[in-house]
């Protein structure tokens, strides 16, 4: 096909022709002296991209800002009290507050657990809760009057009273029975008033108020009363989850663990060069040792610390501190690592896996 070829189309009525032009084809350079490596540029053409400053439209053409401005060069000295002052900063914020990804997990945490724990004692309370409290009610309501009765009839006063009887002191006798007189005649007023009034109430509220607030009232003197009477030794409301062996790590703690060890002494003591915070799933404290002490030391102890804090040791991490040579990183895990369970390996339900060592054995058996 050549270059001016004309085919007059079929509907053309004017007879107008197009030329069909052919392109050229990128030729591939020949290996050789005129090949390229990559990367490489022909002499000059790295010229081009800068201005000429001989054309007249160049004038108005002006040198940009670097991308990467240089920076600052500090003296040495200064250069390492700045950096020492970056990397004792705390953070303003912790990490999950400031990364979206976290703030989305730990929300969802949030529901998450408190919806299972609204459900769990949702569930109980018509059939294990409300049962409880119609049984310790009525203990409730003895205990209260018995108390009420205490403090009516003076009973408080009653030890000094024999006391006084034992000893035959007629004169402080006298006057603890003068002063249990006033007291069980103005407390019985009191409760007079106070049973008359209540027997109204009740008695208003069951003939003139609507049926919910009959129901809300008897419903919340029933709970008050078997409040008050259920035992001490059983939890009226059961737990929705269970306490694993975690507590908040103070410096005293930490301290007794030292001290333990044989790393500190009474006189001596440790240092907290930062609060003790969380980190991740466990607690972060940093700990200067007294003066001649070291990591190696605390290293060798690290069995005696874990005994100290009271937890596995397993659960205790020691990191040295380049700073200094005494000063040691604890990083205390809130259960075993080796304790919980790895989970289901996403291998098992790879099924590319799976083809892959099948074709291998195919393979390894044609080859034999």
């Amino acid at each position: 096909m050549t270059e001016n070829n004309a085919f007059p189309p079929p509907d053309d009525p004017d007879g107008r022709t197009a030329d069909v032009l052919t392109f050229p084809l990128k030729k591939t350079p020949a290996p050789g002296a005129d090949a390229l490596a990559v990367g490489e540029v022909k002499p000059g053409e790295w010229e081009a991209t800068l201005p000429d400053t001989d054309d007249p439209e160049a004038d108005d053409l002006t040198e940009g800002a670097p991308v990467d401005p240089p920076r600052a060069v500090y003296p040495p000295s200064v250069a390492e009290w700045m950096e020492a002052k970056d990397k004792g900063r705390l953070p303003v914020l912790p990490e999950w507050v400031k990364l979206p990804d976290q703030r989305t997990a730990v929300r969802r945490w949030a529901v998450r657990h408190y919806s299972t724990m609204v459900g769990y004692h949702a569930l109980r309370l018509p059939c294990v809760y409300t049962p409880k409290l119609l049984a310790y009610s009525p203990r409730g309501a003895w205990r209260w009057s018995s108390a009420v009765g205490k403090w009516v009839f003076d009973t408080e006063g009653r030890p000094l009273r024999l006391a006084a009887v034992a000893a035959e002191d007629a004169g402080q006798y006298l006057s603890l029975s003068r002063q249990r007189n006033d007291r069980v005649r103005l407390r019985g007023i009191l409760a007079t008033v106070v049973g008359f009034v209540g027997l109204a109430a009740a008695l208003t509220l069951y003939v003139m108020a609507p049926s919910w607030v009959l129901y809300l009232t008897v419903a919340t003197l029933t709970t008050t009363l078997g409040v008050v009477g259920a035992p001490a030794d059983r939890p009226l409301i059961d737990r929705a989850k269970v306490t694993f062996r975690k507590r908040k790590l103070s410096s005293d703690i930490i301290t007794r663990a030292f001290a333990a060890a044989g790393l500190t002494k009474a006189d001596q003591g440790i240092a907290f060069p930062r609060p003790i915070g969380r980190d991740g799933d466990g607690w972060r404290v940093v700990v200067d040792l007294p003066y001649g002490r070291t990591f190696a030391d605390a290293m060798m102890k690290h069995e005696a610390l874990a005994s100290g804090i009271d937890i596995a040791t397993t659960q205790l991490f020691l990191d040295k501190d380049e700073s200094s040579a005494r000063r040691v990183s604890l990083w205390i895990a809130d259960r075993d690592p080796l304790a919980v369970p790895a989970g289901r390996s996403p291998l098992l339900g790879a099924t590319r896996v799976a083809r892959r060592a099948s074709s291998l054995r195919r393979s390894a058996g044609t080859r034999s």
